[in-house]
């Protein structure tokens, strides 16, 4: 199967998906040599030089006759790629400058010298979420915002958190949920040989004074994360499905989250032992919020339910619609309410909108 082609006047070349270069004469076969151990997903040609890049992380820089010159290896500890393998090169032989993207959604920059067959400074540019998955999908599943306003975390199926820079657009932490302490990478799903869906992030929320997040998985798995240290809690498992929502209470001392098993957990913070358990949506629980002075939430579910809560007791008031019509609410994410109203379409369908967030203006 075909993965790539170049074409630079008379030199026509592509690339295989196991790994090897066929150079043509028109439509004839005019040499064909192995040069990676995996797909050949790029090919650049230059006036002098031709560069194949490879899943196998692997970078060949070869004469116009396809003589290999120098390889460089992506897989190096020394350029840090959370997903090496090669999917496009961009060569400047004015400045001996290589531009290196990657599976793992990464630029670099990489200064070369053909002649001793050397890298020497490498520079990553740009950095993000990527797509791991073959068999599922890849999604960024949530998205917090720090108190300070200038950074924000998000999650994603590729099992890491990264946290950003507002003013500088670029990505400034990453921690990956697949790895143990050192490093390495933890059993992939059996079924599937991808990423578990205790990985798998669905929902991030950061707490009131910045220094902490929660994180809740596809395997109902929640997570907390120190954000000096950089490092996970021992994580919770307390829930049979997806964590859809994760929130922190506004005076800090409790963690609310909402799962697709239809209840809402409640934990004392930072302890993390449970306060109370929710039960009376009948559907998955999609959203939650907190009122300002942590005595109630109200949630909403999958069959488009909104719902109030007595944050103590974990018992629901079903007169909640009348008795919390004047309650300030910290956050507002739920998408069914009263001041949610106007955000849903004439005629539309209860799919039209997943999700929404008011800003952060204090109530007078």
């Amino acid at each position: 199967l075909l993965g790539c082609l170049a074409i630079d006047k008379d030199l026509i070349l592509t690339g295989n998906v196991i790994g090897e270069i066929y150079q043509w004469n028109r439509n004839n076969i005019a040499g064909v040599k192995k040069y990676h151990t995996k797909a050949v997903d790029c090919i650049s040609i230059t006036d002098e030089h031709v560069l194949s890049g490879g899943r196998d992380g692997k970078i060949n820089i070869m004469d116009r006759t396809l003589n290999v010159l120098m390889s460089i290896d992506m897989n190096e500890k020394d350029y840090g790629s959370i997903s090496p393998g090669v999917r496009s090169l961009k060569y400047d032989p004015s400045q001996n400058n290589l531009l290196v993207g990657t599976y793992g959604s990464e630029i670099y920059e990489l200064s070369v010298d053909i002649a001793s067959q050397s890298v020497g400074s490498n520079k990553l540019l740009m950095q993000g979420h990527y797509s791991p998955a073959k068999k599922t999908t890849n999604e960024i599943w949530g998205l917090a915002v720090f108190p300070d306003g200038q950074t924000y975390a998000t999650v994603s199926d590729d099992a890491t958190l990264r946290i950003w820079n507002v003013a500088e657009r670029k990505q400034e932490k990453l921690l990956r949920f697949d790895v143990n302490a050192k490093g390495q990478e933890l059993p992939k799903d059996p079924a599937t040989q991808e990423l578990s869906d205790k990985y798998r992030s669905r929902s991030i929320e950061v707490s009131p004074d910045g220094n902490f997040l929660g994180v809740g998985f596809k395997d109902g798995t929640l997570c907390i994360v120190d954000k000096e240290k950089w490092k996970t809690l021992p994580p919770i498992n307390d829930n049979a499905r997806w964590i859809a929502d994760v929130k922190f209470s506004p005076n800090g001392q409790y963690v609310a989250v909402g799962s697709h098993d239809t209840s809402i957990m409640v934990y004392n913070f930072p302890a993390m032992t449970k306060k109370c358990k929710m039960t009376g949506h009948s559907s998955y629980v999609r959203h939650i919020d907190w009122s300002v002075d942590s005595q109630t939430i109200h949630s909403n579910s999958g069959d488009y339910e909104l719902l109030f809560w007595n944050a103590e007791t974990g018992k629901q008031n079903t007169s909640g619609a009348t008795a919390y019509r004047d309650e300030k609410w910290a956050t507002w994410t739920c998408i069914i309410g009263w001041p949610v109203q106007g955000i849903w379409p004439p005629c539309s369908k209860g799919t039209d909108i997943n999700a929404c967030h008011r800003s952060n203006l204090k109530h007078e």
